[in-house]
Order: structure tokens, then C-alpha cells, then sequence
């Protein structure tokens, strides 16, 4: 073989190659599965009322996700848009939790002045 044709064989491989690459992208599966996951606790702690635009953001960027997981040009998309979906389920999880413990701590709180109280009366 001469030169120039072992060089064309190797562009030719080279680009056969990179298009097996960029046509062999899976669906992301596990990352949509953890994005609805994750969505599913952040509903479940209550974000709905503390954190509803993290929520509703996280919804969207899933239904988006959802949408192109399923096309081989945009997978990569679709698994990058799940994983922020997830992100800002946490992030409304996150939220929701910091809420149920301040609200917590206010109640202890409230006992402790509530039992001061009671002492300072029953005292001599």
C-alpha cells in the first residue's frame, strides 16, 4: 500500500469510529429512574408548600428529560437534563426538611418557656 491510501484508511477508521461512538449513546434509564426518585421524596417531605419552584423545576426538567431519552441525537442531553432534575429535587427535599426542623425546634421551644413558666410559678 502506498502512503497516501494507508492514510485514507486510517481517516476512513477514524471516522467510522467516532460515528459508532456518537450513534451508541443509551438512553439514560438510571439517571431519569433517580431524577423520579428523587422527586418522589421531595413531594413526599412537602416541598410542594415550601419549595414549589424548585419542584416544579426539577418536574420540568424531567418531563424534558423523558421527552428526548429516547432520540439518539439528544440522549446525551436527556441524561444531563435528568441529572439536574434531580439536583433540584434534592435542593427542594433539602428545603423542605430545613422547614420541618425549624418548625420542629419552634415547638421545643415553645415547651421549654411553657415548663420556665410553670417553675417560676410553682417555685417559692
Amino acid at each position: 500500500m502506498s502512503v497516501p491510501t494507508v492514510r485514507i484508511a486510517a481517516v476512513i477508521v477514524s471516522l467510522a469510529a467516532l460515528l459508532a461512538g456518537c450513534a451508541s449513546v443509551p438512553p439514560p434509564v438510571d439517571a431519569v429512574a433517580k431524577a423520579d426518585l428523587s422527586l418522589r421524596k421531595a413531594e413526599q417531605a412537602g416541598a410542594a408548600q415550601v419549595a414549589p419552584l424548585d419542584l416544579r423545576q426539577a418536574r420540568e426538567k424531567l418531563l424534558e428529560a423523558r421527552n428526548k431519552m429516547n432520540q439518539s441525537d439528544t440522549a446525551e442531553e436527556a441524561r444531563r437534563l435528568a441529572e439536574a432534575a434531580d439536583v433540584q429535587a434534592q435542593l427542594a427535599e433539602a428545603k423542605a426538611m430545613e422547614a420541618k426542623a425549624v418548625r420542629s425546634r419552634e415547638q421545643a421551644r415553645k415547651s421549654v418557656d411553657i415548663l420556665r413558666q410553670e417553675l417560676e410559678t410553682v417555685s417559692p
